[in-house]
């Protein structure tokens, strides 16, 4: 179980001072397709921080439209300063979010070092938040990550739960705050 608590809370959290990785990724401001609405508080380059068992970590995301709006794409990297005698930890991911036609739902599809989560995104009736939930799989934990929007849109606060296999009962194992990156003019 530690092996999800560090490589996905270490996708979570972001830095501005090293988002030239990313920061060209996404692509200039474009109508937001009616099918990512729910999304578009989270579009946008953002940097921050958080904690999870690995310690105190940095990093950056990048939510972009991509393939001609038909996907929301995050790509997010994250670093942790070597703790208790350990070496730095530095993790890459990519989340792509996308309608899936048969459930007529928004799914996304979270990859990083090895890991593949398979997540729905739950409908809610605030427009400012996001909340994926794994799909359910015998004798296998439930993930639920969650993106909060400020309400002037300058800051994301980021959780990551688990639940144990065949309960419904979350317990976070990380969580940060994401600020947004000016857009360039």
């Amino acid at each position: 179980m530690r092996w999800f608590r560090c490589s996905f809370a270490a996708v979570l959290f972001s830095v501005a001072a090293t988002t030239p990785a990313f920061a060209d990724v996404a692509r200039p401001a474009a109508a937001v397709p009616a099918t990512f609405a729910p999304l578009q508080f989270l579009l946008g380059n953002w940097s921050g921080a958080g904690t999870s068992d690995a310690g105190a970590g940095k990093g950056y995301d990048t939510f972009a439209l991509d393939l001609d709006g038909f996907a929301v794409v995050r790509r997010s990297h994250a670093e942790y300063p070597g703790k208790d005698g350990k070496a730095p930890v530095t993790y890459d991911a990519l989340m792509v979010v996308y309608k899936d036609p048969a459930a007529a739902q928004l799914r996304a599809d979270y990859f990083d070092n090895g890991h593949v989560i398979r997540y729905t995104l739950q409908s809610g009736t605030d427009a400012r938040v996001a909340r994926f939930v794994s799909d359910a799989a015998p004798g296998t934990p439930t993930f639920r990550l969650t993106y909060t929007g400020s309400d002037d849109g300058k800051s994301l606060d980021v959780t990551f739960e688990i639940a144990p296999p065949g309960s419904t009962t979350f317990s976070v194992l990380a969580a940060g705050r994401d600020t947004r990156i000016p857009a360039k003019e």
